[in-house]
């Protein structure tokens, strides 16, 4: 009975935390608070409402759930010591053996120190995410570390008729989730954190984490279903590219649980990527009244401040700025309030509130966190106004041009950067040339240059390279993304938009080469199948060589090296760093496949 896992009752309550009813949640499981799945349920709904919250009272409510659980493991691993392997306990739970009432006993005994292992686990990780949480990572990583190596134990019941077989199957599918969760996530850890990964003696494995994720979230009548379900439609939208898979599964949650803010919040942000801003919108509205209504207040802030964010990237200045106020006034959390600070001032700035910038910027430095390149970026722009005492004309257009390009507005966004042309080399348009300001800053002393104007120079060339690459003009969007290369050792404030620049024409060369698979699999539908890529490319057939294709990739292979190792600490750094790494196993996958290929031809 200690380790009963309590499959209905805990069925029960994560439907009502998914549905954001935290206190029926609450309600639900305390009467089981004594028993093992019992207690990890009880703090888990604990961890959620920190979450959900971020009130530090309700932070020690969840640390001291936390703590009961691990009293009960304790009281439960005393009572069933047993000096054997993992593995070998597995094996005691299949293999026939006569039947004994000392057996009996044993295979009881068993059970409970395997039932001990996965709750450890799980509570190792739940621990290690509450220090993430508060940027404590050196803590963090120490609990996932711990929470691994638990889950490394395990791994004996994932294999297929095994010794796994033993376990009901909703114990089997947290091990799946657990181990899924960990392939997934240290996939991403960006090289400044790759000690992580090392410490672990763990391989990241994408195609692994896939199938891991996918066995639990077949089923609704498993515990870790809907946690699955929610990293697999992260894993296939933003890593395999298959928005299709990815829109079912959300589709799924959103109809299994209608009072879930979670499933909306990534709809909007997998809306946002693919251009559909107004439908994020929408879908972001949902996520707030969702959250809101089930008392998770700061989900709804951070849900709100996603919206605001949206209408940012329209430059609706107005609408964004009371969205952006309130989270910054009424949030607990240190996210996203440096940055939140930067776009309110430009909001300010072109709304001609001109007064309240200086003071919201004074508080930017403040609120910057650690190894954060938003936050970085946001303190140099703030500490840049301050010493002008504005934006210039050059910055009102080049910003409102990179907000329609992140929005994949691309036509707004091209209108914009060749609108900010004439303000390169000042305020003032000089009725000069693209030719002449080039010639101009090229042909200029260093020592003497205006690096103002050579930094504006080098942001148009590869906002314009990038934004005609969106329209599909990729001859044009290959000529500025080079001649804004051809700055380097020049550029001195804005450096990032150089490794910005290898990667778009590193990704135009891979798009060339290999076909689109934004939803090629055979069990999309028809309506998946016509789901438009992010960014468009050539329609004609591509008919080049073979040595052709290699080249090609090993052109890109080379660029994205070089944009990895060639321009040390950068703004945005590690979010480029994700994108040069999905790039790299992307291109490494199709030359891989080619010169495979050509093996087979000789």
């Amino acid at each position: 009975q200690a380790v009963d896992p309590l499959n209905g009752p805990i069925l029960d309550c994560m439907s009502l935390l998914w549905n954001t009813r935290l206190d029926e949640a609450d309600n639900q499981i305390a009467p089981y608070r004594k028993t093992l799945w019992g207690a990890l349920t009880y703090a888990e709904v604990g961890f959620w409402r920190f979450s959900f919250t971020d009130e530090p009272t309700i932070r020690d409510e969840a640390s001291r759930r936390i703590d009961s659980c691990w009293a009960v493991i304790q009281a439960l691993r005393e009572g069933a010591k047993d000096n054997s392997s993992l593995f070998s306990r597995f094996r005691k739970l299949v293999v026939d053996t006569p039947v004994t009432e000392e057996k009996v006993a044993q295979d009881k005994r068993d059970l409970i120190s395997i039932n001990c292992d996965i709750a450890s686990a799980e509570l190792e990780l739940a621990t290690s995410l509450l220090h993430f949480r508060e940027h404590s990572f050196i803590k963090g990583g120490f609990y996932v570390r711990r929470s691994w190596k638990y889950y490394e134990g395990l791994l004996a019941c994932l294999d297929e008729g095994g010794p796994g077989g033993a376990l009901d199957p909703a114990l089997k599918s947290r091990v799946q989730f657990g181990v899924g969760f960990f392939h997934f996530v240290i996939s991403l850890v960006p090289a400044s954190f790759l000690w992580l990964a090392e410490a672990l003696g763990f391989e990241a494995d994408r195609d692994n984490a896939l199938r891991l994720l996918a066995e639990p979230s077949r089923s609704a009548f498993l515990p870790r279903a809907p946690h699955a379900t929610l990293l697999l439609a992260a894993l296939e939208n933003f890593f395999l590219e298959r928005p299709g898979r990815a829109a079912k599964l959300i589709s799924g949650l959103e109809s299994r649980y209608p009072g879930c803010a979670l499933p909306h919040m990534l709809h909007g942000f997998v809306a946002r990527v693919q251009g559909r801003l107004q439908e994020s919108v929408d879908t972001l509205k949902i996520a707030v009244e969702r959250a809101s209504v089930g008392g998770a207040t700061q989900l709804a802030l951070t849900a709100e401040y996603e919206l605001g964010h949206n209408y940012f990237l329209q430059c609706q200045w107005e609408s964004a700025i009371p969205i952006i106020e309130k989270y910054l006034e009424t949030t607990k959390s240190k996210n996203f309030r440096a940055y939140g600070a930067y776009k309110l001032g430009f909001c300010y700035w072109m709304t001609g509130k001109y007064d309240v910038i200086a003071p919201l910027y004074s508080k930017v430095e403040g609120w910057v966190r650690p190894n954060f390149s938003f936050d970085k970026f946001a303190l140099r722009k703030a500490q840049e106004y301050s010493q002008k005492g504005k934006f210039s004309k050059f910055d009102e257009k080049w910003i409102s041009a990179s907000n329609f390009f992140e929005g994949k507005l691309f036509s707004s966004a091209l209108e914009q950067v060749e609108a900010s042309f004439v303000f390169i080399c000042g305020d003032t348009d000089r009725g000069m040339t693209e030719g002449e300001v080039e010639s101009e800053i090229i042909e200029a002393d260093p020592s003497v240059a205006d690096s103002q104007h050579v930094d504006n120079w080098t942001r148009y060339l590869y906002l314009k390279g990038a934004a005609l690459r969106g329209l599909g003009r990729l001859p044009e969007a290959t000529e500025y993304l080079e001649r804004a290369l051809g700055m380097l050792g020049r550029v001195s404030r804005e450096v990032y938009v150089l490794p910005h620049a290898l990667v778009e024409l590193a990704e135009m060369e891979i798009e060339r080469t290999l076909p689109n698979k934004t939803d090629l699999d055979e069990e999309e539908d028809d309506e998946n199948k016509s789901t438009e890529a992010a960014l468009p490319v050539s329609e004609a057939k591509d008919e080049s060589s073979a040595e052709d294709k290699v080249a090609r990739l090993q052109r890109a292979l080379a660029m994205l090296k070089r944009a990895q190792s060639d321009f040390g600490t950068y703004d945005f750094d590690k979010q480029l760093g994700y994108r040069i790494n999905k790039n790299n196993a992307k291109a490494k996958a199709g030359l891989k496949d080619l010169q495979e290929g050509e093996e087979g031809n000789k």
